[in-house]
């Protein structure tokens, strides 16, 4: 049908539905220019959505704001496309966009993007107020401050939960089939890390990068070279809890430690496939790359490029699954566009979207039985001095915990106060040395991360690190590479 047909099939429907309503007041329709053949075609389909606004313009019996409907109708074009991760962001979104890209804002520490019709938790930040809250890749966001955010966009509710420092901010978050829960959070000011490196142990190279911001590739393969210089058996690329970032620099990343071959395949319009390989033939020492649910895109290209080469293995738990390239635009009105480009595919060819890479060697968390506690309720401030039943309660989780608080006599001490002094500032929260209802909740949610096999910031254990470690030093990593 073209596009004359279509607009006049449109007006006929128009009035028989206002006439079946009894809404008589009905203009006639203007004439609708024709489109010449051989016109845009992008043009000529926009043919009824401009004289739409035309007609609106002109004959709409109120003030309109022209922007806005474009904007509008923006958005109504990307969720025709039901591409979660093709976006459009109004001014203030987009604004909120670049000062996160640029590696601080305020907030509480969360990467989200949308899948299935919610909101999903891609990784949480460490050392912020959603990692100390203990939320994990894959939660659900249903509601901000109890409003439902169930269908909205990832860059709306992300907008939502931003806010100014030291303001709270509720969230009630579902993890798999469980019940909903909320958690309350204070926002702070997000200081976004990079890259950080240590050796373990004076033989193992430690490379944890945090975010595949501009620059890091550079970073990576100066600490590289910097651990090639002195003999290391072995390096650790951790990848945990890693959302991503530019894809130039998870390609320069993946090139410090691939000697030969594809890095990643790069699958934009129409089928057409670009292939980054790597630029140097010298292989050296074996990777162990720590992943988990929160390693997502960049961070599996540069581990499935590890992998697949040879160069490496995979330790911890599958990653998230997400397989496509974004590109970004800025509009003169200061509003912004997210859409995707491309399909990344791995050296052998796979794509790993919403199916993530299964590590070689999976170190997951290991369940614990929770002692019998005395109760804690948390609806009394507690502090040095205080005694009874539910300061007994609190010494008894704060040990289990891994904190010292003394023996579990019931009597609030100085010992039991350093502790408690020691397990809020772990959790990022102002450190009173009293037990108030924010800590309280915190000790709960601790005590199930605990119960659920996660480390609690108390315990230095980490054990996929320590398996990583031990096959590089004992040189069974021989069996899981094919170099």
């Amino acid at each position: 049908m073209d596009v004359r047909a279509w607009q006049r099939l449109t007006v006929l429907l128009l009035a028989a539905v206002l006439a079946a309503s009894g809404a008589m007041a009905l203009l006639a329709p203007a004439p609708v220019q024709g489109q010449d053949e051989g016109a845009d075609p992008i043009l000529a389909a926009l043919a009824p959505l401009i004289q739409v606004l035309r007609y609106l313009d002109t004959q709409y019996y109120r003030d309109l704001d022209l922007a806005a409907l474009v904007r509008g109708a923006i958005q109504g074009v990307l969720d025709a496309l039901d591409d979660p991760n093709t976006v459009f962001y109004e001014p203030s979104a987009y604004e909120d966009l670049q000062v996160e890209l640029g590696g601080n804002y305020t907030g509480v520490g969360l990467y989200i993007e949308e899948r299935d019709g919610y909101v999903v938790i891609q990784s949480p930040i460490p050392n912020t107020p959603a990692h100390a809250a203990g939320l994990r890749a894959g939660d659900r966001i249903l509601a901000v401050d109890g409003r439902s955010v169930v269908g909205e966009r990832a860059g709306t509710v992300a907008g939502m939960i931003r806010g100014p420092e030291g303001t709270r901010v509720t969230l009630t978050i579902q993890r798999g089939d469980g019940e909903p829960f909320d958690v309350e959070l204070q926002r702070v000011r997000i200081e976004l890390p990079s890259v950080e490196a240590r050796i373990e142990g004076g033989d193992i190279g430690y490379i944890r990068v945090y975010q595949f911001y501009s620059g890091v590739g550079d970073k990576v393969r100066d600490i590289y070279d910097r651990f090639r210089s002195l003999g290391m058996k072995g390096v650790v690329l951790d990848l945990r809890d890693n959302p991503g970032g530019l894809l130039t620099e998870a390609i320069d990343t993946a090139r410090v430690f691939v000697p030969r071959g594809p890095v990643v395949h790069i699958v934009s319009s129409g089928g057409q496939r670009s292939t980054f390989n790597a630029r140097f033939a010298i292989a050296g020492p074996p990777v162990a790359v720590l992943v988990n649910g929160g390693s997502a895109s960049a961070s599996e290209i540069v581990a499935a490029a590890i992998r697949e080469s040879g160069a490496g293995f995979l330790v911890g738990s599958r990653t998230f699954g997400k397989g496509t390239v974004q590109t970004i635009v800025e509009f003169a009105d200061g509003s912004g566009f997210k859409f995707t480009t491309a399909e990344y595919l791995t050296p052998g060819g796979r794509s790993i979207d919403g199916v993530g890479l299964e590590p070689d060697v999976t170190v997951g968390p290991q369940p614990v039985q929770v002692p019998e506690f005395s109760p804690l309720s948390g609806r009394f401030v507690l502090g040095r001095g205080s005694r009874g039943i539910e300061v007994e309660g609190l010494q008894q989780r704060l040990a289990w915990l891994g904190y010292d608080p003394g023996p579990a006599d019931g009597v609030f001490g100085s010992r039991t106060q350093a502790a408690l002094a020691a397990f809020q500032r772990d959790q990022g929260l102002p450190v009173t040395g009293r037990l108030d209802q924010a800590t309280a909740e915190a000790l709960s949610r601790a005590v199930s991360r605990r119960a659920a096999g996660e480390p609690t910031g108390a315990e230095q254990g980490d054990a996929a690190l320590e398996r990583a470690v031990e096959l590089l030093r004992s040189g069974q990593w021989r069996s899981l590479v094919d170099r």
